[in-house]
């Protein structure tokens, strides 16, 4: 059996809101979904590393106060994944959509409008957690 690839996810929360991005119509991943930000964790890379990448890929911010939630297996097109998610509560610089069509914050009662069960799993996990 082949070695799931490994991904990574991150929930950006303000103001009891996360972040969600809403994927470009012409992604040949996920497009025009509605999904965590995230992306690949490229050879020789920890997680950790491929997710500042892909922070700053993706909206130019730098993280502050962040931290790892847990980790997910995802099933997508017959591709096996593993998800490592992370938490960033604060972070510097103005947030901007670099790769997606455009961003949204949910408030925490908006989870069913992510599009990826394992995005609403990951969460879920987040509200309890917290204790929300």
């Amino acid at each position: 059996m082949a070695q799931a690839d490994l991904l990574v996810a991150v929930l950006f929360v303000s103001d009891k809101k996360i972040l969600a991005e809403v994927r470009t119509k012409d992604n040949d991943f996920g497009a025009g979904a509605t999904w965590l930000p995230g992306g690949h964790v490229d050879e020789g890379e920890t997680s950790k590393v491929a997710l500042l990448r892909e922070i700053d890929e993706e909206f130019g911010v730098k993280p502050v106060d962040y931290y790892w939630l847990c980790q997910k297996p995802w099933n997508k097109d017959g591709e096996e994944y593993l998800i490592d998610y992370y938490v960033c509560t604060k972070w510097e610089g103005k947030m901007i959509a670099k790769e997606a069509e455009r961003l949204i914050w949910l408030a925490y009662n908006e989870i069913e409008k992510l599009d990826e069960e394992v995005d609403k799993a990951a969460f879920k996990e987040y509200i309890d957690h917290e204790g929300i």
